[in-house]
């Protein structure tokens, strides 16, 4: 029950304040190697457009590119270049704070 009210918690944060998925697309995109390229950062549709006006189009041709991907939960994003690959979705990510909450809980007993 606490990962359902802390989807739609996180479902009601992105239409508050969807600059939040420019802020996630950012930080996924910094986690790259320096020499990363071919960098295409997929996103929902609708998060691509603010990504998008927010972000801009990149300065060089091929440097990187939205793809948008209506299968991806709207607030997060996969970033792929030839080489690495950065899952920065929703769900990795709230699975990431419900396994250092219950993992930090094992680990004081």
């Amino acid at each position: 029950m606490t990962i359902a009210i802390a989807r739609q918690l996180i479902r009601r944060e992105i239409k508050a304040s969807p600059g939040e998925i420019v802020a996630v697309a950012r930080e996924a995109m910094r986690t790259l190697p320096l020499s990363s390229r071919n960098i295409r950062l997929h996103l929902h549709p609708e998060d691509a457009a603010l990504v998008t006006e927010a972000m801009g189009r990149p300065m060089q041709q091929g440097a990187w590119e939205i793809v948008e991907d209506p299968a991806l939960t709207r607030g997060g994003c996969e970033v792929e270049t030839d080489d690495s690959r950065v899952d920065a979705t929703v769900e990795r990510r709230l699975a990431q704070v419900i396994s250092n909450i219950f993992g930090g809980e094992r680990g004081s007993d």
